[in-house]
């Protein structure tokens, strides 16, 4: 590898179905994940080895309804596992390692959408998403004073997304949108990080 944090093997797979159960309704489902390994990791790390884990899925349901309208429901699966080993320093400078400090994350989103095209050139959409995530970073204590800060080793987020907008076409050479967004980020953990975001958005575009 050309970098000390570069694999020494990469395994990758994808794959993606489609299909119409019934009239009018639209399923997919896809998968990736990718396998990294890492043997005698080098300056800075000072030898160790890495392997990480990562997994990803998405899964939708699409219904036409009429010939104007469509609701999509779908969700969403990320994680990712990583078990290196990290380098301290003490205070002689001397190294001094830790063997498969364990790093984990996952998430998980459910989103509903809507569109209904009102008449010709005149489109209004309409989703909301829920997700929630979690993280940790955990060292053993094993090296003194290696110990998990909580605020900063461990993550539990919830956060919901609203979104409406409209969209409008004037001929075939221009056209217009108008989208609002409300968005609630909520940390179980540390309250401090909680916030609410209100996002407007009007474009006007032109072709020639």
């Amino acid at each position: 590898p050309a970098y000390a944090d570069d694999p020494d093997k990469v395994d990758s797979a994808e794959a993606t179905v489609t299909w119409t159960p019934v009239q009018r309704i639209i399923a997919l489902a896809s998968y990736g994940g990718i396998r990294e390994r890492r043997n005698d990791l080098t300056a800075p790390l000072a030898g160790g080895s890495r392997k990480t884990d990562r997994d990803q899925a998405l899964g939708s349901i699409t219904f036409l309804v009429g010939k104007r309208s469509s609701i999509t429901a779908s969700y969403m699966y990320y994680q990712n596992k990583t078990d290196e080993t990290l380098t301290f320093t003490d205070t002689a400078g001397m190294f001094i390692q830790e063997g498969a400090v364990p790093y984990g994350d996952r998430a998980q989103v459910f989103s509903l959408a809507a569109s209904q095209a009102l008449a010709e050139g005149v489109l209004v959409t309409a989703d909301a998403s829920r997700s929630y995530s979690k993280g940790n970073f955990r060292v053993d204590g094993t090296v003194p004073g290696t110990t998990g800060i909580d605020t900063l080793s461990d993550l539990k987020v919830v956060e919901d997304i609203y979104t409406a907008g409209l969209e409008l076409q004037f001929g075939k050479n221009a056209g217009s949108e108008f989208r609002y967004q409300y968005r609630r980020y909520d940390d179980r953990i540390d309250d401090t990080q909680d916030g609410r975001v209100n996002t407007a958005l009007a474009t006007l575009y032109v072709k020639w």
